[in-house]
């Protein structure tokens, strides 16, 4: 994650394979809405996706312990869900 004055860009990158066809996302543990994330580019071994968050989300995100991320490995396949540390 960079910062910015204005909040921050969430950057994750999944192995290759990923569906582009549908989104990528993350979430806080226990909350039924996610924050979508931007396919932004991909190459042999990885795929990139992002979002600009503002400061209210950055700090929440700096605050908890875990968040989940979801992404559909291949295409028709259910999501495949990580529970992360915020802190790396």
């Amino acid at each position: 994650m960079s910062h910015s004055e204005a909040g921050a860009l969430v950057s994750v990158r999944v192995p290759v394979g990923a569906s582009i066809a549908d989104e990528m996302a993350y979430r806080h543990p226990r909350e039924a809405s996610a924050v979508p994330l931007v396919w932004q580019s991909g190459h042999a071994e990885t795929c990139l996706a992002q979002v600009e968050i503002d400061a209210a989300a950055l700090t929440r995100l700096k605050r908890g312990r875990s968040v989940e991320r979801a992404f559909v490995s291949v295409i028709n396949a259910g999501p495949l869900v990580v529970s992360l540390s915020p802190l790396g």
